[in-house]
């Protein structure tokens, strides 16, 4: 997991010598001879390119053993590969993958791999196997909602009474990915779950429980923007679920292909499948997902009511509290 970039050597090996490399990116070293790994080197799911010692030098032939890795020209080992890697900015020194990278889930997975994180601190191994190189190509969703209950066209924005009080939990309330927390971050409604649903069938291809913050910036449960949601990429529906909101999804599927994918479900009724249906309009031109499903089901019955009525004047982290306050009463 580690980045060897810029270094030279006045005889051989730029990036290293005698040495062994595992998912590393050596890239941009220079050397009298041999610039990217020199004599009695060995490489795992490594990026080995534009390595120079008066043209392009990756590594020594013979006397290094290169397997599983991105370089040229082609070694004799197994399951190399001579492409180009595409990184995202070597200029710039970014040299993350881009989506369309030929090194992506094309190493293997290396024992005990998958309990550990990548250069940029993103999980080693995501769909299911690792990339070549420091770094694991991981698609982030930054997303956009807002919930009817704790709405204020006051503030334009929704409470965060439950966290105030103490009353918010610190495990997510949600089977698909339940997670603790230690402390929470500020300004947080309340736990939502996010979910990329297949095309062909809306089966859950990912989940992550989150915060959905009161300006409706949903956020990772330590406060951070970008959620990651592990999937091959491809195009997927968007869908949030909240405890008493009815569930909502994206109008049309998003093309997870790139590292961010925006979405912004607040902007208009258009945002839903479902369109009208599946959404109300908080205030002119800001619309959120529907108040009232007290059980989860999906849609908002005299079951839902019961609820509500049965839990009237109770406090605390209540079904039947639809605007979050803490409180079950006549609000709700």
């Amino acid at each position: 997991n580690s980045l060897i970039v810029g270094n030279d050597a006045g005889n051989d090996g730029g990036g290293g010598l005698s040495s062994t490399f595992e998912n590393c990116t050596i890239v941009s070293n220079t050397a009298a001879s041999d610039a990217g790994i020199g004599w009695a080197s060995y490489a795992k799911n490594c990026v080995i390119y534009y390595n120079y010692a008066g043209g392009e030098s990756n590594f020594r032939t013979p006397g290094s053993g290169i397997e599983l890795s991105c370089t040229r020209p082609m070694p004799t080992g197994a399951n190399n590969i001579s492409a180009a890697p595409r990184f995202v900015d070597a200029e710039q020194g970014d040299f993350r993958l881009l989506g369309d990278s030929p090194c992506i889930n094309a190493g293997l997975n290396l024992p005990g791999q998958d309990q550990t994180t990548d250069l940029a601190g993103n999980p080693r191994v995501l769909d299911r196997t690792v990339d070549m190189g420091a770094y694991e190509f991981a698609m982030r969703t930054d997303l956009k909602l807002l919930l009817q209950g704790p709405y204020s066209t006051n503030t334009h924005s929704m409470s965060s009474a439950l966290g105030q009080a103490g009353r918010l939990p610190m495990n997510a309330v949600y089977m698909l990915d339940q997670r603790v927390r230690m402390d929470l971050p500020t300004n947080v409604t309340d736990w939502v779950v996010l979910e990329l649903l297949r095309t062909n069938d809306f089966s859950a291809a990912g989940a992550r429980s989150v915060f959905v913050q009161q300006d409706g910036r949903v956020v990772n449960d330590d406060g951070s923007t970008g959620i990651l949601l592990d999937c091959s990429r491809g195009h997927y529906y968007v869908g949030a679920r909240h405890r008493n909101h009815v569930t909502v999804m994206s109008a049309q599927p998003l093309a997870y292909t790139n590292e961010l994918i925006s979405y912004d479900f607040t902007t208009n009724w258009t945002q839903y499948r479902g369109g009208t249906n599946a959404c109300v309009e908080l205030e002119p031109g800001v619309w959120g997902m529907i108040a009232g499903d007290a059980d989860g089901d999906g849609k908002i019955t005299h079951v839902d009511r019961k609820i509500c009525e049965e839990q009237q004047g109770q406090t605390g982290y209540k079904a039947g509290d639809f605007n979050l306050d803490g409180v079950v009463d006549g609000n709700d």
